[in-house]
């Protein structure tokens, strides 16, 4: 599992606050999720977490 993107509280490179990648890779497993959150820079970090951890709950179930 990897995360990346940008929390803010601006844009970075050209890439908007809120703009965010997970990736989950494993042997049966290929998946990439974009995530556009709002919010300040702490509620896009704990969106970004509260995703990625709802992902990999989905692909163990």
């Amino acid at each position: 599992m990897a995360t990346t993107g940008v929390a803010g509280p601006g844009e970075s490179h050209g890439v908007a606050a809120g703009n965010l990648w997970i990736a989950i890779v494993g042997a049966q497993v290929r998946e990439v999720e974009h995530l556009a959150l709002s919010g300040g820079r702490s509620e896009v970090r704990s969106g970004a977490v509260a995703s990625a951890l709802s992902a990999f709950a989905r692909i163990l179930a």
